[in-house]
């Protein structure tokens, strides 16, 4: 599966200006950072993107773990201040783009061909995170300005 993220999701991403290594992606705005992650099922057989954004200059910043802007993942960020990108809609890991349902040896390309297909929705969500979350908390939980 992640061979084939890699092929021909990765280079979508890049397309929309995300920089990064599998499984971290991130893009600079002139106001803010967006991030993409993709997370797999524990249990195997599938994954969604986990969609987050802060302000450029938002830095974690804990009692005892400190994590600069330039390391910061969607992971890092408070869930107030993620998306998750899956099909269809919901929070279950049935939910999820899964690739373990079946037996068909394209079972890779299908999922690939679905996050592809959901893909549409990453500038519609991150546009959404502008003009809504960091107009309403611009520096979220646990996040501080450098």
């Amino acid at each position: 599966m992640i061979k084939a993220l890699k092929a021909i999701v990765v280079p979508r991403l890049r397309e929309l200006g995300f920089t990064g290594r599998f499984p971290h992606f991130r893009r600079e705005t002139p106001a803010t950072t967006d991030l993409v992650m993709f997370q797999f099922d524990r249990h195997g057989g599938g994954l969604v993107l986990e969609l987050g954004q802060c302000a450029r200059d938002f830095a974690l910043d804990l009692p005892d773990f400190r994590v600069p802007h330039q390391d910061l993942t969607a992971a890092h960020l408070p869930l107030s201040s993620r998306a998750r990108l899956q099909r269809p809609p919901g929070s279950s890991t049935d939910e999820w783009f899964r690739y373990d349902r079946t037996t068909s040896k394209r079972r890779f390309d299908e999922t690939v061909r679905e996050l592809l297909e959901a893909l549409v929705d990453v500038e519609r969500l991150f546009a959404n995170f502008r003009s809504d979350y960091l107009d309403a908390h611009p520096a979220g939980a646990n996040l501080r300005r450098s």
